[in-house]
């Protein structure tokens, strides 16, 4: 495969909609140019083009990287000569290769390796885990989740103590990571973090405590490095092999594409070696990430570097911390709000990136830190325009107060000063699948509005679609069953409102998605001259029963029109 230069890559590493679903199929009809000697031909399947039209089609032709034709078995097929792979559909159903806005690719493919929380229903249910691994492994060795569950799925709704963990593991160094921003530690971990009663909360960072003042166990966001200093060294190599691996499982979801949401130093030597080796069979599209303005400039003449495989894409920095303590204008019904940059960082770092060129993209949950994130944008555009540059807020969870949303108003203009400078949103499904741990924190009226999909449309502002894995899941047919059917794990269907219809569901994963990287010309949706990303589905995303939606995996998948998984019978 076509592959970035090295030099770029060690540069970096040493400077550390109201369409019909269903017409009539396109036709070949106005295509530009002959076309000779199809590698690969697609025939007798529903073809959903995702193109401007929504145009559906019965089979599609490959020629090498391209795709070349789109249209009826008949026309399509006469394009076949005696070396051309023919692949009978049987009536599946084909789609451009999905493309994942928000995820973070290297600790998620680690996490696929470590324990997992996501079945536990109860706190006993998680010490059992814990439990469990403890038998398996040395005494006064590591035990390490995978963030991939939350306190909202335990009937006792929080997260567990020190003690808790204790109890689970008393031999044993127990570090439980909760997404991204969270991670309890048991009494030993804490010990051998050097976390005390004495020891400080880092500006951006906190450490929960007991009535007492004894460190709680949680640990949150700028806090966490005091935690992570003492976890066992992964290698290069075992980064390397995790995500290769971890490549298998996303295409046979149909991913074709990953746009990493914060990456380091570290991230990117991982995907070099993969390019090295010839392994690298995802696109992916790289914000680095920044938590201050002493690293800037020697990234940001970084700009652009890359191609169609890999890309530096922008920076990635963030104004409140995880969803149970996100920054809004009204008090939270439980614990406190966590900023993890300040005002001046935040303007420094947005005005230092936009005057190199960079596109900035910022992690925002509660209507505070939205508001935050425009006004700042709103200060950089003054000085250099950023409309049309497609900017982003990386979730967006809350936009209103929850003032406002009982009102059914919008106070400060946000949705319209949004479209202004013409941000983009990424949207991921955790807020609904953790709806508990929202409401606890939020209340019933912020919990519910959380993700306002159809807000963000009705108002002009462009979204796309995301998982955040390793945080929740990475299908993007779990997703998509949760941004439609807004049906919780633990609380019913919550403003069903705010849903999005099946097609703009698979949008939010193909053009809309391509849209968001400035890509929409070359991918996200099926068409001639555009790249042979796709992938054949077990299910019509578009006519399966809701209750089975989340269950649509990939029989067949290319990127760049090769063959990078196949299902048993394919």
């Amino acid at each position: 495969m076509h592959r970035i230069t090295v030099t770029s890559l060690v540069f970096f590493w040493l400077l550390s909609s109201s369409s019909p679903l269903f017409p009539a199929p396109v036709s070949l009809a106005g295509q530009a140019g002959p076309v000779v000697g199809a590698t690969t031909v697609l025939h007798h399947g529903t073809v959903l083009t995702m193109d401007s039209q929504s145009r559906v089609a019965e089979a599609v032709a490959l020629q090498g990287d391209r795709i070349v034709a789109v249209g009826n078995n008949q026309e399509v097929l006469a394009l076949a000569g005696p070396g051309t792979l023919r692949v009978d559909l049987r009536g599946k159903t084909v789609v451009p290769g999905l493309i994942d806005t928000h995820m973070h690719i290297v600790s998620g493919a680690q996490s696929l390796e470590l324990v997992q929380l996501g079945g536990a229903r109860s706190l006993a249910d998680l010490q059992d885990v814990i439990r469990r691994a403890a038998a398996a492994r040395p005494r006064g060795s590591w035990i390490i989740t995978a963030g991939t569950w939350a306190p909202s799925q335990l009937k006792e709704k929080r997260f567990p103590t020190r003690r808790e963990l204790d109890q689970a593991a008393p031999d044993h160094l127990v570090y439980v990571a909760r997404g991204g921003h969270t991670a309890i530690l048991n009494s030993l971990a804490l010990a051998r973090a050097g976390i005390t009663r004495e020891t400080r909360d880092p500006a951006g960072g906190r450490i929960e405590r007991d009535p007492s003042g004894e460190p709680a166990g949680v640990i949150l966001d700028k806090a966490l490095p005091l935690a992570r200093r003492v976890l066992p060294p992964v290698t290069l190599a075992d980064q390397v092999r995790a995500l290769r691996e971890a490549q298998r499982a996303f295409h046979a979801v149909g991913l074709t594409g990953i746009r990493d949401a914060g990456v380091s130093a570290r991230d990117v030597q991982v995907f070099k070696e993969l390019w090295a080796r010839g392994e690298l069979t995802l696109r992916l599209r790289l914000l680095v990430r920044v938590e201050g303005t002493p690293a800037l400039p020697g990234l940001l003449p970084l700009s652009g570097f890359g191609d169609r495989w890999l890309k530096f894409e922008g920076v990635k920095i963030g104004v409140d911390s995880a969803f149970e303590f996100a920054l809004m204008s009204e008090p939270l019904r439980e614990g406190h709000a966590l900023q993890v940059m300040s005002l001046e960082e935040l303007r420094a770092v947005i005005a230092t990136a936009n005057r190199q060129g960079w596109r900035v993209s910022t992690h925002a949950l509660g209507d505070r830190a939205v508001e935050l994130v425009v006004q700042l944008y709103e200060e950089a555009n003054r000085t250099i325009p950023i409309t049309g540059r497609r900017w982003t807020i990386e979730h967006g969870t809350v936009p209103r107060s929850e003032r406002d949303i009982v009102a059914g108003t919008d106070s400060r203009q946000m949705f319209a000063r949004i479209k202004a400078l013409g941000l983009v949103v990424t949207v991921q499904h955790h807020p609904l699948i953790r709806v508990g741990s929202m409401l606890k924190s939020w209340g019933a009226v912020r919990g519910g509005y959380a993700l306002p999909a159809r807000d963000w449309l009705k108002a002009g502002i462009p979204i796309a679609g995301g998982s955040d894995f390793p945080v929740v899941p990475y299908s993007p047919f779990v997703v998509m069953k949760w941004l439609v059917t807004r049906e919780t794990q633990d609380a019913g269907i919550i403003r069903g409102d705010q849903g999005l219809t099946r097609e703009e569901g698979l949008r939010s994963y193909t053009s809309w998605a391509a849209y968001l990287s400035q890509e929409e010309e070359w991918r996200g949706s099926l068409e001639p001259g555009k790249a042979a990303d796709l992938a054949v589905l077990s299910d019509n995303p578009l006519t399966v029963p809701g209750e089975r939606l989340a269950e649509i995996v990939s029989l067949l998948t290319l990127v760049d029109g090769r063959i990078v998984h196949r299902a048993a019978g394919w």
